[in-house]
Protein backbone atom coordinates (compact mmCIF):
# COMPACT_ATOMS: atom_id res chain seq x y z
CA UNK A 1 0.00 0.00 0.00
CA UNK A 2 1.45 3.40 -0.90
CA UNK A 3 2.54 5.64 1.89
CA UNK A 4 -0.09 8.12 3.09
CA UNK A 5 -3.17 6.05 2.31
CA UNK A 6 -5.36 4.56 4.96
CA UNK A 7 -6.71 1.70 2.89
CA UNK A 8 -10.14 3.30 2.47
CA UNK A 9 -11.40 4.23 -0.98
CA UNK A 10 -11.77 7.92 -1.60
CA UNK A 11 -15.19 9.19 -0.59
CA UNK A 12 -15.94 6.15 1.52
CA UNK A 13 -17.50 7.24 4.78
CA UNK A 14 -18.22 10.72 3.46
CA UNK A 15 -21.42 12.16 4.84
CA UNK A 16 -21.41 10.03 7.97
CA UNK A 17 -21.88 12.19 11.02
CA UNK A 18 -21.29 11.32 14.64
CA UNK A 19 -23.31 12.45 17.62
CA UNK A 20 -23.25 16.11 18.54
CA UNK A 21 -21.04 17.10 21.47
CA UNK A 22 -22.86 17.21 24.78
CA UNK A 23 -22.08 18.36 28.31
CA UNK A 24 -24.35 15.72 29.88
CA UNK A 25 -21.82 12.86 30.08
CA UNK A 26 -19.53 15.21 32.04
CA UNK A 27 -22.40 16.18 34.35
CA UNK A 28 -23.21 12.51 35.02
CA UNK A 29 -19.55 11.72 35.74
CA UNK A 30 -19.21 14.66 38.11
CA UNK A 31 -22.43 13.73 39.88
CA UNK A 32 -21.23 10.14 40.33
CA UNK A 33 -18.06 11.53 41.90
CA UNK A 34 -20.14 13.66 44.29
CA UNK A 35 -22.29 10.69 45.25
CA UNK A 36 -19.28 8.47 45.94
CA UNK A 37 -17.57 11.25 47.89
CA UNK A 38 -20.78 11.58 49.89
CA UNK A 39 -20.76 7.91 50.78
CA UNK A 40 -17.41 8.47 52.48
CA UNK A 41 -18.19 11.85 54.06
CA UNK A 42 -21.71 13.22 54.25
CA UNK A 43 -25.27 12.40 53.27
CA UNK A 44 -25.57 15.89 51.73
CA UNK A 45 -23.01 15.11 49.04
CA UNK A 46 -24.70 11.78 48.35
CA UNK A 47 -28.09 13.42 47.86
CA UNK A 48 -26.64 16.18 45.65
CA UNK A 49 -24.81 13.54 43.63
CA UNK A 50 -27.90 11.40 43.16
CA UNK A 51 -29.92 14.44 42.09
CA UNK A 52 -27.15 15.37 39.67
CA UNK A 53 -27.13 11.87 38.22
CA UNK A 54 -30.89 12.06 37.64
CA UNK A 55 -30.62 15.52 36.07
CA UNK A 56 -27.66 14.52 33.91
CA UNK A 57 -29.31 11.34 32.65
CA UNK A 58 -32.54 13.21 31.89
CA UNK A 59 -30.66 15.86 29.91
CA UNK A 60 -28.56 13.28 28.09
CA UNK A 61 -31.61 11.20 27.13
CA UNK A 62 -33.45 14.34 26.02
CA UNK A 63 -30.55 15.30 23.73
CA UNK A 64 -30.38 11.78 22.27
CA UNK A 65 -34.12 11.69 21.60
CA UNK A 66 -34.06 15.14 20.01
CA UNK A 67 -31.15 14.12 17.78
CA UNK A 68 -32.89 10.87 16.80
CA UNK A 69 -36.06 12.75 15.84
CA UNK A 70 -34.04 15.07 13.58
CA UNK A 71 -32.58 12.10 11.71
CA UNK A 72 -35.94 10.56 10.88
Amino acid sequence: MPQGTSGMAEGQGAGVEGAQPSVWPFVVGLAISFALFGVATSLVFTVVGLMGIALGLAGWIHDLRREASRES
